[in-house]
Order: C-alpha cells, then structure tokens, then sequence
C-alpha cells in the first residue's frame, strides 16, 4: 500500500515537473509546483477519515505521497536542472 502511494505521488509530480520544465526555473518554482500534490494527497487523506466508512485517512500514508514528490524533486533536479547549467 506504501509503496503504491510513493510510486503514485513520484509520477504525479514528475508528471508537473516534466510539463512544466521550461517555467520551472528556480527551487521556488519546484516548491509551488510541489504544493499541488501536496495538498491533493492531504484532502484525500482526510476526506477518506471524515466521508468513508471503509476506509481511514493515514499520516504514513501522506508521509509516502511526499517521499516520493520529493524523490521526483531530486531526479528532476539531477537529470534536468543539472543540465540547463
């Protein structure tokens, strides 16, 4: 289950960066970029502890959804950002 909220957020923010890659031009632009699936990922953890009543919110889970947004931070940063300068 961890492993597929890592792999998820890690695409979903790869996905911004790689869309994004020529307005992205700074650690400032990567960290408002980060803020969306972010905040996705916490609305759904808490939406799935208020609404549902088969399913319960996680702070793991979240923690896994920002390991992997920062991992896609790291490879965007090594293999594109690297490159520009």
């Amino acid at each position: 289950d961890k492993v597929v909220h890592f792999a998820m957020y890690f695409v979903f923010m790869s996905v911004i960066l790689l869309e994004h890659r020529n307005r992205i031009i700074n650690i400032s632009g990567v960290f408002y970029a980060s803020l969306i699936p972010l905040f996705f990922g916490a609305v759904i953890e808490v939406l799935q502890s208020w609404i549902t009543a088969s399913r319960s919110g996680s702070i793991f889970d979240l923690l896994f959804n920002l390991t992997g947004i920062l991992l896609s931070i790291l490879v965007f940063w090594a293999l594109i950002i690297r490159k520009k300068n």
